[in-house]
């Protein structure tokens, strides 16, 4: 199989903003476990008062997750230089970072499945907070990338929400950053690339982006650290909005 070509993070602006399209570019799936009718409730509820269309993923738990999906031990060397609460060390996984690291990958090997030029899907966990507006930017910036890549090109993530530590230019997120919501009006960039981040809450998945990933099996580090390590050596590429789409999530 040929080499994928390296993912790029695209300028993705304003210019040519359209409004949001009658039919939603993007499909969107949420992640729950059976025993957390709490939590399903509440997605069934905040999505439709968002107004978003979405189906639903029985999480799986770590005695449903093989170990040729996923380890059972990490080595927390490389998040180490990225997060001073890490040492280095060779860690176990718990069973509830096994059967997250499942869930998600059983929505990828399903994406990897469809053809290129489909549309992205959303991928959300359960305890995700959007804001008001979350669908429309949501849509601004599905149509943006799209514009900007064409489907081969599209091996790359797109959060809504994270906590970044590392931007592709190789600054550091400050605190600020990881809170913005709002970008002055007179920066017309949309998107930022980060090099390395943590959360997998919500993020934009396209089929160039899931072959990659079932590619890169099996996930060796909690799902998070293991797309962070992705990102980092460029086999895929991210991108982080500049203003906030996920307000916070459920405590």
């Amino acid at each position: 199989m040929a080499a994928s070509p390296a993912p790029r993070n695209p300028i993705v602006t304003r210019s040519g903003r359209k409004e949001a399209s009658a039919t939603v570019p993007f499909m969107t799936t949420f992640i729950n476990l059976r025993s957390r009718e709490d939590r399903l409730q509440h997605m069934v509820q905040h999505l439709h008062c968002r107004g978003f269309t979405a189906t639903r993923l029985e999480a799986l738990t770590g005695d449903d997750a093989p170990l040729s999906d996923v380890a059972d031990s990490w080595d927390s060397t490389l998040n180490s230089h990225f997060d001073e609460k890490t040492l280095p060390s060779r860690l176990k996984m718990s069973p509830g970072e096994r059967g997250c690291a499942a869930s998600h990958i059983l929505l990828w090997r399903a994406f990897a499945q469809r053809p290129l030029d489909s549309p992205p899907l959303l991928v959300l966990e359960d305890d995700v907070l959007l804001r008001e507006d979350a669908l429309d930017w949501s849509v601004t910036l599905v149509e943006a990338v799209q514009r900007a890549l064409s489907p081969q090109e599209r091996h790359l993530l797109m959060y809504l929400g994270c906590h970044v530590s590392t931007w592709r230019d190789g600054t550091k997120a400050d605190d600020a950053e990881n809170r913005a919501s709002v970008k002055p009006a007179a920066d017309p960039v949309l998107v930022r690339g980060a090099a390395y981040l943590w959360y997998t809450s919500s993020y934009f998945l396209w089929p160039a982006a899931a072959r990659t990933l079932v590619a890169a099996l099996p996930v060796d580090a909690p799902v998070d650290c293991f797309l962070a390590r992705l990102f980092l050596s460029k086999l895929l590429a991210v991108l982080e909005p500049t203003r906030r789409i996920l307000a916070t999530r459920l405590r």
